[in-house]
């Protein structure tokens, strides 16, 4: 029976990525068969990409990321544009990570959430959703949007059970 390889990957390797031997990957973001981002956890954590269907992981993590692992949100856009949110000791602030080269080089900004779900529309814009705590069984959350990659973000509504008129939107 034949069995199928990944093909060439259109994407060159970055050269200045080193491979990781046997990375416990947590999270996983494909854009193709061949072009992958990941997160793994042992260690200090990594992020990681691969060209070639999963074979093998290149070590693209930012310099000054800290720990990396199962608090790390991944959002990738494509094989170059990826974001790496690495949560504060108070999980209501973090750093956020973007590069637009294929993890060779990466930008940090402080993010105003340290979770969430993060999703970009293009290079430039995005949103999160952040959990903003927990009360008397109600979760307050906060939307936040970003039109320069990630570098700056503005909270556009939020919605705290337990602040009267909370859930107003409100436009920056």
């Amino acid at each position: 029976t034949a069995t199928l390889s990944p093909t060439a990957s259109e994407t060159p390797v970055p050269l200045a990525l080193l491979a990781v031997a046997t990375p416990a990957l947590v999270r996983i973001d494909f854009q193709d068969a061949n072009n992958g981002w990941g997160i793994a956890a042992n260690g200090h954590g990594y992020v990681l990409r691969t060209v070639d269907g999963g074979s093998s992981w290149l070590d693209a993590t930012p310099p000054g990321a800290g720990n990396l692992g199962f608090s790390a949100v991944l959002t990738v856009l494509n094989s170059n544009h990826a974001w790496v949110l690495v949560p504060g000791t108070d999980f209501f602030s973090g750093m956020l990570y973007r590069t637009g080269n294929g993890g060779t080089n990466w930008n940090s900004s402080t993010a105003p959430f340290g979770g969430g779900f993060i999703q970009f529309t293009d290079e430039s814009h995005g949103f999160a959703l952040s959990d903003r705590g927990v009360s008397a069984g109600s979760e307050a959350v906060e939307l936040f949007q970003t039109a320069d990659g990630g570098a700056t973000w503005s909270s556009v509504f939020h919605d705290d059970p337990g602040q009267a008129g909370a859930s107003d939107s409100r436009s920056e």
